[in-house]
C-alpha cells in the first residue's frame, strides 16, 4: 500500500500492465480504510486504462457490475476509478452513462458520487479531439 502511494500512478500502472495480479491488488485498494490509498489506486487505475483501453474495458465493466444490487459488493468504493477512466479515456466510460445517471436517480447514497463521475466524463469528453 506505501508503493502505491509513493511510486505514482505511472510507475504502478506499469506494474499492473505487467501483472494480473498487481492489477488484482490495485482493484482492491478501492476498498482500502485509508483515502490516500484509495484515491492513489483509483489514479493508478486511471493510467491503467488509458495506456491500455482493452484492459479499462475491463475495469469499467467489472466496476459497473459491482455497482449492480446483484453483485453483492459494495459498489460504491468502484466511482472513483470510473471517474480517473472517464477522465483519461472518456470514450471507454461514456456507452453507460445513461446506467450511471439511472442509477443515480435510484441510490440517493451513491448520486454525489455518480454525479462527480459524470461530470468528470463530460470533462475528459471535452478535451478529446473530435468530440464536444
Amino acid at each position: 500500500m506505501t508503493l502505491l502511494v509513493e511510486e505514482g500512478p505511472r510507475a504502478v500502472a506499469d506494474r499492473a500492465l505487467a501483472s494480473p495480479r498487481v492489477l488484482r491488488l490495485v482493484v482492491g485498494r478501492l476498498w482500502e480504510d485509508d483515502p490516500e490509498v484509495r484515491a492513489a489506486a483509483a489514479a493508478s487505475l486511471g493510467e491503467v486504462a488509458a495506456r491500455d483501453p482493452e484492459r479499462g474495458r475491463e475495469l469499467v465493466r467489472r466496476f459497473l457490475w459491482a455497482l449492480n444490487d446483484e453483485s453483492a459488493t459494495s459498489g460504491g468504493p468502484v466511482l472513483p476509478a470510473l471517474r480517473e477512466i472517464g477522465r483519461r479515456r472518456p470514450e471507454l466510460l461514456a456507452p453507460h452513462a445513461g446506467a450511471l445517471a439511472r442509477l443515480a436517480r435510484i441510490d440517493a447514497a451513491l448520486r454525489p458520487e455518480i454525479e462527480r463521475t459524470l461530470a468528470a466524463l463530460r470533462e475528459g469528453d471535452a478535451g478529446t479531439p473530435g468530440t464536444r
